[in-house]
């Protein structure tokens, strides 16, 4: 599984919320997603979960319950900054979490030039993963 979170994160590390935006705006804390995981890949020892996380203050999320994943940061986060590598990605037969982490960091010299609160230094990918079509 591919799970996608884009959306606001506050810079709270201990008690690390997100919010979806959208017609009814939903709060919940990282935690109850991340524990989700862990509860699923514990009954099903064969699940895989792949989590790439697109939100402010991202490197909060506890990316332990995933087998890799990719996080855009410590600080202020911008939208699409990972969303869009994904989906030029996908256009492919067969691609890596490597191959997202290049495009996404290819953006970061661009976006800088514009965005100096932004914080892309922080970026993480943990573990890498081969999707094919």
């Amino acid at each position: 599984m591919l799970l996608v979170v884009a959306c606001h994160g506050n810079d709270s590390k201990d008690n690390y919320t997100l919010k979806f935006g959208g017609d009814a705006e939903i709060q919940a804390l990282s935690s109850a997603i991340s524990s989700g995981v862990h509860v699923v890949r514990k009954a099903y020892p064969s699940f895989k979960c792949v989590g790439l996380i697109e939100a402010c203050y991202a490197n909060y999320f506890d990316v332990t319950c995933f087998d890799a994943s990719i996080t855009v940061g410590n600080g202020i986060s911008r939208p699409n900054i990972l969303q869009d590598p994904l989906l030029q990605c996908m256009l492919e037969e067969e691609f890596t979490l490597g191959n997202i982490f290049v495009k996404m960091t290819e953006k970061f010299p661009y976006l800088q030039l514009f965005d100096n609160d932004a914080d892309f230094k922080s970026c993480k990918i943990n573990g890498n993963y081969r999707f094919k079509k």
